[in-house]
């Protein structure tokens, strides 16, 4: 009877044992072939000067690095699936990349999304992730605005636009109390009237009291702005020691140029997105006027987080550090995406946007987290990241990182 008895419990063992097994496979159903993951790049357009066809080429390293190690492990296949990425132009257009993501989605049928190039895009297209409700991670965007609407889809990795400037204030106050510059009592900003340059502006104004300078002229010009020549009399009429010009690189290069033929030389000419030119760029506009111009990076010489990978990705596509400006801010959109997946364990999408918003580890920047509920810019925000921004300047032709002084590896110089 004993015996019986222990032969039906291991029986009844057995099959609750095999159910559970069975049941647990028939939810994971078979593992896919690969990850999807949906992009559009401004590789033609007005932003391809910062973004263009590198940006394809860095991405692709990405994925194949990715892949090398057999691509993502998914703890609910207990298996890695390679992950296969589809990229498409959307030529610096909002609307065109509207229309790439819904084709993504519906089309490609992908499963994640990264975000477009720049605020501009990133506004409108994620508004696609929220529709279809697939997780967007934004790279560049970096507008409050995009962050206050509510979405429950999308998070940010770059630095707040309205925080942008405060590393150059910081650096100034540093250099002023060193006295390895002069006083600097006065500053002057422009702005392209889009975001994120109203925002980086808005940052600007708000933290002059950080670098002690005074605030004596502020003016907004038209997107793509070619004549400056009546905006630099009134500037040349105040003499501001320090020119913050918040602009993409194709309207900076028209206020730079003008700026040299009439004689306007301020101590600091600042244009946050000049150092995110390739080395090219310098020669194109010519040495004696790019020279000395600072600005802001996504790149420096790091130390923490996966410098191996980072490496490994510049050399695959034959760059140097400062030869992609937007190298960094890619590389952390990759990774947050990857290790967000992976941290779910599943290809679900709540799960895996869940995931991603716990993340908090450190990256090549530092530490990478998310902050919610977050007043920035006089705004309530969502989903915006603390990656630092670094401040460069252009000195015979490389750029060389200033700020912050522990990945320095130049020293300011007077222009």
């Amino acid at each position: 009877m004993r015996k019986r008895f222990v032969a039906s419990c291991l029986t009844v063992s057995f099959l609750m044992i095999t159910c559970s097994l069975t049941s647990a496979l028939w939810a994971a159903g078979p593992a896919p072939k690969e990850i999807k993951i949906g992009a559009s790049l401004a590789i033609t357009g007005v932003l391809s000067k910062e973004w263009g066809p590198v940006a394809v080429k860095y991405m692709r390293a990405l994925e194949t690095l990715t892949n090398e190690q057999g691509g993502l492990f998914i703890k609910e296949y207990n298996q890695r699936i390679p992950v296969s990425l589809i990229l498409y132009d959307d030529g610096s257009s909002p609307d065109r990349s509207v229309e790439l993501y819904e084709k993504l989605a519906t089309g490609d049928k992908v499963d994640f999304f990264l975000g477009p190039a720049a605020s501009p895009l990133l506004i409108k297209a994620s508004t696609v992730a929220e529709k279809y409700e697939i997780p967007m991670v934004g790279q560049e965007g970096n507008s409050p605005y995009i962050y206050a609407r509510g979405f429950k889809w999308l998070v940010g990795t770059d630095t707040p636009a309205p925080e942008w400037c405060q590393g150059h204030h910081q650096f100034l106050k540093y250099l002023m109390d060193k006295k390895a510059i002069p006083t600097l009592k006065t500053i002057a900003i422009l702005y392209e009237d889009n975001p994120p340059h109203r925002d980086i502006a808005w940052g600007a104004e708000h933290s002059v009291g950080i670098s002690g300078t005074k605030l004596v002229y502020k003016e907004a010009v038209p997107p793509d702005t070619t004549d400056f020549s009546a905006t630099i009399i009134k500037l040349k009429n105040v003499q501001p020691d320090v020119l913050f010009a918040c602009m993409f690189i194709g309207t900076a290069s028209n206020l730079i140029k003008q700026s040299y033929e009439m004689d306007f030389k301020p101590f600091d000419f600042h244009a946050p997105h000049v150092t995110l030119a390739d080395p090219s760029w310098y020669q194109k506009i010519g040495g004696k006027i790019a020279e000395g111009l600072t600005g802001m990076c996504t790149v420096a010489p790091f130390k923490k987080g996966n410098v191996k990978m980072w490496k490994r990705s510049l050399e695959m596509c034959n760059l140097g550090p400062f030869d992609f400006g937007c190298a960094g801010s890619r590389f952390l959109g990759w990774e947050v995406l990857m290790k967000g997946i992976e941290s779910a364990g599943t290809l679900d999408r709540p799960k895996v946007m869940e995931a991603i918003k716990k993340l908090d580890y450190e990256s090549l920047h530092g530490r990478m987290a998310f902050r919610f509920n977050a007043e920035i810019g006089g705004m309530k925000t969502d989903g915006m990241g603390i990656k630092p921004v670094y401040i460069g300047q252009w000195q015979k032709g490389e750029v060389k990182t200033l700020w912050p002084l522990e990945l320095a590896n130049g020293e300011f110089k007077q222009r």
